[in-house]
């Protein structure tokens, strides 16, 4: 009947929109951690001297939460979660140790 082929097309949209927008094992970070300016994304890391350093990235699928990041990070980074907008490369930083909101961020 018309109304069930209608029915089965709805579906079968939804589930393409759904897959198109899936990435596995990708990395993502919270989207308050990534920044933009110029068109260009970055986010701040710490360095192994304990300095803020600018990162640039390629993000990929973004929702209201996470961004994906295809590219300029590795999942060893320290992304620096608080204030990084005010920081110049080369600040010094202290790392502190994770908050209940950093673990609800679901960094990836």
């Amino acid at each position: 009947s018309r109304v069930s082929r209608s029915a089965s097309s709805m579906f079968a949209l939804r589930k393409i929109a759904m897959v198109r927008n899936a990435a596995s094992n990708s990395l993502s970070i919270s989207g308050r951690k990534q920044t933009a300016q110029d068109g260009s994304h970055f986010v701040m890391v710490v360095s192994a001297r304990n300095t803020a350093q600018k990162k640039n990235v390629t993000i990929g699928i973004q929702t209201r939460t996470q961004v994906q990041i295809l590219t300029g990070i590795s999942p060893s980074d320290k992304v620096i979660s608080v204030g990084s907008y005010a920081l110049d490369p080369d600040t010094p930083v202290t790392v502190a140790a994770p908050t209940s909101d950093d673990a609800a961020d679901g960094d990836k």
